[in-house]
């Protein structure tokens, strides 16, 4: 199953989304093949991407945003804020946090974790 968005947008959101709550270790070649597996998803069909700044302390979206760089048109991206910073200040402060991390100008779901 998978849902069109807007018109002018040709992705569809497909059913299985990738998942980025893995244990990063940062730098070298975890990074590596953390993006290799986030790309062959994306080269599978799968467009989802979901993250959120409590995975390695922000560390998994930033891997996530090297991932995207050149293929940021062709995946859904999906983030979150902490219920904890619900206040709308605190939930612009994360987004923007968030798309400085991702890389990106725009996040497609923001959910609350």
């Amino acid at each position: 199953m998978s849902l069109p968005l807007h018109a002018s947008c040709h992705l569809e959101v497909g059913a299985i989304a990738q998942g980025t709550a893995l244990e990063w270790t940062a730098g070298g070649t975890r990074d590596t093949h953390c993006i290799q597996m986030l790309r062959l998803g994306m080269d599978l069909g799968m467009t989802v991407v979901d993250t959120a700044p409590i995975y390695e302390d922000g560390h998994a979206e930033e891997v996530v945003g090297r991932a995207l760089s050149d293929r940021r048109t062709h995946a859904f991206l999906a983030t979150k804020f902490s219920p904890a910073a619900s206040r709308r200040d605190d939930v612009i402060r994360s987004a923007e946090e968030s798309l400085r991390r991702l890389r990106t100008d725009w996040i497609d779901l923001l959910q609350i974790h």
